[in-house]
């Protein structure tokens, strides 16, 4: 990667913005599980090798070529950024993005790209901010809705369709055919010089793309959730309604697929993939109440037994902070700076 030379604080604010969950009350998840005759221990047990395979042998045959893809609308930004809205398909649901390029003439295939990954928030909306720039002002920024969620510009605002409680799996979906509609419509981009950036739900999916053979170079996370397969989550205050939404709606509505959802916590889980990871940066708080820093610190135990130290894998504990980090977002866009340089 080029030399970068302006502050993150505007991307690190803009993708842990909104990524409080939904906070729904359900402390008897568990117990209405139990009772519909879901043994939890088999539920949550480690995953399987053939289950780790079965989905790694899906994830190598992905296709994920742009589909239905349609510009939207353009602007010239204040910075002299250039911002296109674009729209792709993602099965039969229509999905919009925002692409960035940096102001100037460029060659082909000249720029790096930036994926930056929202979290996931109650009101189902991504707000681009007014100050949006080019990530240093030299990186083709791409900045995906996911399904579910409206897409605001100023005036304007675009929707994506589908199940907004896919927001992993599906929300990984999203972002890899985003990335192919971007990188198709988008001459100036370098496939080769991919960076993924998230906070929340966007640092999940971060380390989900950079394991499911994406060809991301790095990854940024920032209080991502790194494993589901945790009994201790499900009734976690605000995890529990991505539980019951999505990984164990099917079995509250009396299906008995266990299998199923254990399927669909394992394509969420990055931590049982950690090999296939590229270098990553992890950054966590250590009173997080939306994600727990202990979901951190099973990555970080993973990574090193693996032997991935820095500048392979880092983590950055942030003693007393919560989930919006507000006070480090300086400290942490220093830190992320160093990193990305350090991908050359």
């Amino acid at each position: 990667m080029r030399t970068t030379v302006v502050t993150l604080h505007v991307l690190i604010a803009a993708v842990l913005s909104g990524c409080g969950d939904d906070g729904a009350e359900n402390a008897t998840l568990s117990e209405t599980l139990s009772a519909r005759g879901i043994d939890l221990t088999t539920l949550f047990a480690p995953p399987s090798a053939e289950e780790l395979d079965a989905l790694t042998m899906a994830w190598a045959h992905e296709q994920p070529g742009p589909e239905g893809l349609r510009d939207e609308a353009s602007y010239v930004l204040p910075s002299g950024d250039s911002m296109r809205v674009i729209s792709h398909l993602v099965g039969e649901n229509r999905h919009y993005g925002v692409v960035v390029v940096p102001a100037g003439a460029h060659e082909a295939e000249s720029l790096p790209v930036a994926i930056d990954l929202a979290g996931f928030g109650v009101e189902m909306v991504l707000e681009v901010p007014s100050e949006i720039r080019a990530l240093n002002g030299e990186f083709v920024t791409l900045l995906p809705s996911f399904r579910g969620q409206e897409l605001r510009f100023e005036e304007q605002s675009w929707f994506s369709e589908g199940d907004p409680y896919d927001q992993c799996e599906g929300g990984s979906e999203d972002a890899l055919a985003f990335i192919e509609a971007a990188l198709e419509s988008t001459p100036v981009a370098s496939r080769a010089e991919l960076v993924a950036i998230g906070g929340s739900r966007g640092g999940n999916v971060a380390m989900l793309l950079g394991v499911r053979g994406s060809k991301v170079r790095g990854v940024v996370e920032i209080a991502g959730p790194t494993d589901y397969l945790r009994e201790e989550l499900l009734d976690h205050p605000n995890v529990s309604a991505l539980y019951a939404n999505y990984f164990v709606r099917d079995l509250l509505d009396g299906g008995t697929d266990v299998d199923e959802a254990r399927r669909r916590m394992l394509a969420c889980s990055p931590l049982y993939f950690a090999e296939r990871l590229p270098p990553t940066q992890a950054h966590h708080g250590t009173e997080d109440q939306n994600v727990p820093f202990a979901q951190a610190e099973l990555l970080d135990a993973r990574m090193r037994e693996l032997g991935r130290v820095p500048p392979e894998f880092e983590l950055f504990a942030y003693p007393g902070g919560d989930h919006q980090l507000s006070d480090e977002l300086d400290l942490i866009g220093e830190r992320v700076r160093v990193f990305l340089d350090a991908l050359d």
